[in-house]
Parts: structure tokens; sequence; C-alpha cells
């Protein structure tokens, strides 16, 4: 999701990820082992490419099943085609992704990952929204790219986008049947320079077109306030994506709005649909009690990792609520269901009775040629051991209350 900054460099450590997301090898590519009479030939770029891809996913995929294909004739057939062009190689790479029957597992090309990348690490944004891939159809791999957040005061909100508005075409780009990260490279651009954005709000028949001048906007991922509500004084924490820099982040902010002896803590994460793993994690750790579980990973090869608290979180005792709606997803999901499940906080839901429901992990890895593969490694249930996968958690009360509304407006009446 993300429309971003330029490249970062691609040789940066390896980190976790969420939507959830992780980094994976970022060594020299490996290649296989090809029958003899395909070994005879030297191959081409492009097939090197495909057969990198291939064994990527071989390696990486939480389903060693491979959605009860014959796994070894797709990695034949990938390396016998003959490519004429990179973007051919690119197809059959993600032909063979597809076949997966995964939403999540992906393709992606040297723009799309370097947007990934930043997304990661908390680069700026182009005219300051958040993307989202949704699919046009359940059960079909054609999406459409949304806008999940708008920058207050950034170029996009003053050219009057709002969250929910379909990206239908940038610059002459058709975007409309594009990933997240494949419209970022269109959305995204030089400071100072124009973009031709056709946006399409829900309800409304016809697009309209919007000229919006690009600039460096920071993306805000975590902010704080200090207020009341009907008196009694409250700390809001809002958490806008998880980035590397999030636990710190909100570590400071907590710290901010603690000095001020707040008797309520509120913790938004309204229509943040995921980011980075383990800042979900870390987070948790800040408002939990030393020995609190936090989340169960069962990875590819059916191992389980377990994640919980070692000491005593910076808050474990002030009383705490977490706003919720249908976009919380991921690592937000991760942090949300460890707060309620160890009873620590009870989650509103401000545009129904559940989250989104995402407990799968990817890893997202690099090829040789700059693009990369993002892939479904493992998958993860709350503390409680509920798997929440298509599901969702279930919140504790519900507040129609979506996200241009103050968080401090989202409280029940009568806090408890």
């Amino acid at each position: 999701r993300i429309d971003l900054a330029p490249t970062l460099a691609r040789a940066a450590a390896s980190v976790v990820l969420a939507s959830s997301l992780c980094f994976g090898n970022m060594g020299q590519p490996e290649f296989l082992q090809l029958p003899a009479a395909i070994a005879s030939q030297p191959l081409t770029d492009e097939q090197k490419l495909a057969a990198e891809a291939w064994r990527v996913t071989d390696r990486e995929f939480v389903d060693r099943e491979f959605a009860g294909q014959d796994w070894f004739s797709v990695r034949q057939k990938m390396v016998k085609r003959k490519y004429d062009a990179r973007d051919l190689a690119y197809e059959e790479i993600r032909t063979m992704l597809a076949s997966l029957g995964d939403r999540y597992t992906r393709f992606l090309t040297p723009a799309a990952y370097d947007a990934v990348f930043a997304t990661a690490t908390g680069g700026v944004v182009g005219i300051g929204v958040e993307l989202q891939s949704e699919p046009v159809q359940d059960g079909m791999p054609q999406t459409r790219v949304l806008v999940n957040n708008v920058i207050p005061g950034g170029p996009a909100d003053k050219a009057g986008v709002k969250p929910g508005d379909e990206i239908v075409n940038a610059d002459g780009e058709d975007t409309s049947l594009l990933s997240a990260e494949e419209a970022s490279k269109y959305v995204r651009g030089a400071a100072g320079s124009k973009l031709r954005l056709t946006v399409r709000s829900a309800g409304e028949a016809e697009p309209r077109v919007l000229l919006i001048e690009r600039a460096e906007v920071k993306l805000a991922g975590v902010t704080r306030s200090s207020t009341s509500v009907d008196g009694t004084p409250a700390g809001v924490v809002s958490i806008r994506q998880f980035s590397t820099s999030t636990a710190d982040d909100v570590k400071a902010a907590l710290t901010d709005v603690l000095a001020k002896k707040p008797a309520v803590l509120v913790l938004d994460l309204r229509g943040n649909t995921g980011g980075y793993f383990t800042g979900g994690v870390d987070v948790a750790r800040l408002l939990l009690p030393k020995g609190s579980p936090i989340t169960y990973v069962t990875d590819n090869r059916r191992n389980v990792v377990t994640y919980e608290t070692y000491t005593d979180g910076l808050d474990v005792t002030t009383p705490l609520y977490v706003l919720v709606d249908s976009r919380t997803a991921s690592a937000s999901e991760i942090l949300a269901s460890a707060l309620q499940d160890n009873g620590r906080a009870k989650l509103i839901g401000c545009s129904g009775p559940r989250t989104f429901g995402k407990a799968v992990i990817q890893t997202v890895s690099p090829l040789s040629d700059g693009s990369g593969i993002v892939v479904t490694t493992a998958r993860y249930q709350t503390p409680k051991r509920t798997d929440i996968n298509k599901q969702g958690i279930e919140v504790d009360t519900e507040e129609e209350c979506p996200l241009s509304i103050d968080a401090v407006k989202c409280l029940p009446a009568k806090l408890s």
C-alpha cells in the first residue's frame, strides 16, 4: 500500500514486515539444479529470473502442497519457456504465484518493490495518501486501488481526496486493476511535479479528475494528544501504520501523555491496515505485564514461535480502550487481540462488530533484477489460540465512529 518516495538502498538489513510482511534473504540469488536436457543449454537472464522466483516460492510458501498442483512441473515449464522480453518473464512469475490461490502472494516490479520497502521503513509520500488493494469481487484475483488514509494538510487532502476513494487513472495510466504497489509508481513523482489523478467516490456514478502538485509529505505514523472526556483526563495515541520506527514513536507518545496522568488511555487503530509485523508485537509489549502471550506464529514447516512479554510494559494499569474498524488488519490485529485476550483493553468497533481478519504473514524477497515477490510464509493465532483469518476480531462494544471523528468521541457514554 502507499504512494511513496524514491528507492531506498536494497542492501539495507533484512527486516520483518507485515501487512504482515517480512523482507527475506538479501544475499546472492539461489538458482535451481536443472534436468540435464535443460542444463546443457545456457539459461537466458529471463529464464534464470523465473527459476529464481520459483525457488524462493518453493522455500517460503506456507502451503507445502502448493494448492495440490504438480509443483515441479511448474518449475520445468518456467525454465523451458523462451522469453523475448523481461515483461514476459514477469508475467510467467505472476501466473506461477496466482496458481497458489493466495491473494497475498504476488509479484513486485522493481518500482513496486521500492514502494513496499519504503513503506516498511517509514518513507515519505508524494501526494499524502496511503493506498490499499481490495478485491473487485470476492474470490477473484482482480483488485482495485482505494485510498486508505489521507494525510491532513497534504496535497491530496487539499485537493479533496477522501478515504475510500477509488484511484482510476494516474497521468493517463489506467490503475483500475493494479495492485496498490503497482499503482504507487504512477502516483508518486518529483516534488513540484503535477499529477492528473482520476478518482471515484462511493455512490458517485462518474469519476472526477484532479490536478495535484506532488510534495514531500512525511506520513505521521503516530500522533498523540491529551484531552478529557466529560471531565475525565484522557491520553490518545493514534497509529496509522506500522513501520520500523513505530514502537519507538509509540513509546515516546505514551511517555508524553502519561506524564499528564490520564485516567483513561485511548489507542486508535482505525484504518490501520498493518505494516511491520514486529511493530505490532513491540507496541503490545509497551502495554502488557510481564509473561503475557502476544501471538503464536506457525511457519511453513509447522514450527510454532511464541511471542510474549519479558518485562512489565511502560503502562499496564491505566484503563485502555482500543478503537478498531473493518479496515483494522494484520499487525494492528496482532496488537488489538493481544490487548483484548490478556484483559488489558476493551475493543470498540467503529464500523461494525469485527476487524478485517488477516492472520497470515508474508515475506518480501528481492530478485536479482531488482524486482521481488511477496509470499505467504506463516499464520498466526491470538493469545487465546483463536484463528481470526477471514473472520476478524469480535469487538467488546460498538460505536458508530468513522475515522473523520475525533477518537475521544468514539468512547462509550459510560466508561467502565
